[in-house]
């Protein structure tokens, strides 16, 4: 976590009135994969080829093995020492899952020899298509195995009521992000800028590198004031608990039905009785916020 990021003392959970009562009921909170969201964007560096995305660490391996069916490239390979693993990847069907870095730098300069008489924009070109390759076997698999549970800062946000609580037909849980709750997870803040993060090349750090892209969005999110809760760990959860104590208050959306609110305020009573309880209401000033009317 940057250092400058102070996790606040609390944060909060929009939900649709179709999840609120399981979760309420369960103590936990879901987590998905980024590519479930509804940001195309998400966990996406710019200039990533997105044909034929990995689903492990397949990408350099196959293109080393073209290399090595030709005698040039074979004796490249020879020459760098990489040509006795190729050659058993080829022979054996197995993979070598770290190969990577090795392999991505053979690559790059594979390419480099042979494309150095094409200009520069043919080097962009070659530097473009190694970067997508290192991302590709490095970094993506990593990614698809982490899932996320999103918070805001704010519990009163105007635009992500109706969008993520499904026209304010549902609630938003307050709780307190303490890390005793969660060991070996941590929340990171969204960051959001104009453009895409660059695609990673040999010198990146690779955990640095994952955390930045995963906690990085368009401008137009900004709104969000998002944090989330990351698990890289995570390739068959489907959900973390949360303890009692951490749920502060639960709010009640606008146009919530009277069935569902009736079961939220019996076990918000019965399950979290020192939590807070409100309803939301329309203020009759001159300004936009929401205003919310504690139940007792």
């Amino acid at each position: 976590m940057n250092d400058k990021e102070i996790v606040p003392k609390e944060l909060h959970k929009y939900l649709s009135h179709e999840y609120a009562i399981d979760i309420l009921r369960h103590a936990h909170f879901y987590i998905s994969r980024l590519d479930s969201y509804n940001d195309s964007y998400e966990a996406t560096p710019a200039y990533l080829d997105f044909a034929n995305l990995p689903n492990a660490n397949t990408t350099i391996e196959s293109q080393l093995m073209e290399i090595n069916q030709t005698e040039e490239g074979h004796s490249f390979l020879k020459d760098i020492g990489l040509a006795n693993m190729v050659g058993f990847i080829n022979d054996s069907m197995f993979s070598i899952p770290y190969l990577g870095m090795l392999g991505w730098g053979a690559l790059l300069l594979w390419r480099s020899m042979q494309q150095r008489e094409k200009g520069n924009e043919a080097r962009i070109g070659i530097d473009i298509q190694s970067r997508n390759a290192l991302f590709k076997s490095l970094y993506y698999p990593t990614i698809q195995d982490a899932k996320a549970c999103c918070f805001s800062e704010s519990p009163s946000n105007a635009i992500m009521w109706p969008l993520y609580a499904k026209d304010s037909k549902g609630i938003v849980i307050s709780f307190k992000p303490s890390i005793r709750y969660w060991k070996n997870i941590q929340f990171r803040k969204v960051q959001y800028f104009e453009k895409k993060l660059p695609l990673p090349d040999a010198d990146a750090n690779e955990t640095e590198y994952i955390w930045e892209l995963m906690t990085r969005k368009g401008k137009a999110w900004e709104y969000e004031k998002e944090w989330r809760l990351i698990d890289f760990d995570a390739p068959n959860k489907n959900f973390i608990k949360v303890e009692a104590e951490a749920i502060t208050a639960i709010r009640l959306g606008l146009h919530i039905n009277k069935q569902d609110k009736k079961e939220i305020i019996r076990i918000g009573h019965q399950k979290y009785p020192h939590a807070q309880i409100y309803q939301m209401k329309l203020n009759r000033r001159d300004d936009y916020e929401l205003d919310f009317e504690r139940i007792e």
